[in-house]
Parts: C-alpha cells; structure tokens; sequence
C-alpha cells in the first residue's frame, strides 16, 4: 500500500519524520460529501473513486523551519507556486540542502531514499511526502520519477 510521509523540524532541532501513514480515503474540510461512497459511484461508465487527503493547512506559506544548512534557491517566491516533473535515469545523490518552500512529492515510478538529520525513509511508486524547508537530501541507485508541486515561503 502507498504510504504518506510528512517531515518537519523536531523537538530537538533537527530534520526529522513526523508521520508515515498509509493512505486512506477521507476528504479536506468542506469536501466531506467526496469521501461518502454515494457521492461517487462506479459504474459500466463511471470511473472508480480514490480520494486521499495528502495534506491541510490553513496557511501553508508559513512553516517552522531552520535558517541553517545549505541553501537551495528555488525560483519561487513567497506564496507562489510551482509545480514540476521530475525523472533522474540511473542514480542520483544531492548534498543536505534546505529551500525557501514547502515541497510536495508524489514519487510516480521508481525508488528514492530521502534522507533527513534524524532519519530516513525509502519512497517508491504510489508514496508521497511533504519536505516544509528542512534540511535534507536525496538518493537513490536506480531511476525514480516524481511530480513535485511547490510553495514559496517567505525567507527563513
């Protein structure tokens, strides 16, 4: 099953996951009625329903995070967005860096190891995980393929 990962800054300082959870079909605030079965049904000419509330914030351009570590800059600015598509063939390794931006990944093929200051966690086809500006890098020993959506913050 795909799993969600959100990373963030904890309680001693450092880079680090704060949740890995499967995901599960429910729906954001005010969407509640997407995640009832008989809101969407599948049929001979209906597609199947998956909604999954990856994330939710009432202000997700702002977000603790340290003003230490090498610096990434990414050509969005505060509250902007972004979105990208990504794909590295054979492997790929980056130093520990931090941005100005909330980055969500949603890996489409491939495995990735994402590696913070207090721990890891291995991402593959399905898996998606939010990166709020914190120090971290990537690595990975074969092809990965990820769509990364972006927000600019506002300078650390």
């Amino acid at each position: 099953m795909a799993r969600h990962t959100v990373t963030g800054i904890g309680s001693d300082g450092r880079s680090t996951i704060l949740a890995t959870q499967d995901k599960a079909i429910s729906a954001a605030h005010g969407f509640e009625g997407l995640a009832d079965d008989s809101a969407i049904e599948a049929g001979p000419d209906r597609a199947d329903k998956s909604i999954v509330k990856l994330y939710e914030a009432d202000r997700p351009g702002l977000a603790n995070r340290p003003a230490t570590g090498e610096f990434l800059p990414i050509a969005t600015p505060p509250h902007g967005a972004l979105w990208l598509e990504m794909k590295f063939d054979g492997p790929y390794e980056t130093e520990f860096h931090r941005t100005d931006s909330i980055d969500f990944h949603y890996i489409v093929a491939g495995e990735v190891e994402l590696l913070l200051e207090d721990g890891s966690v291995t991402l593959g086809a399905g898996d998606s995980v939010i990166v709020p500006g914190v120090i971290h890098r990537w690595r990975s020993e074969r092809s990965w393929h990820s769509n990364l959506f972006v927000i600019g913050l506002e300078p650390a």
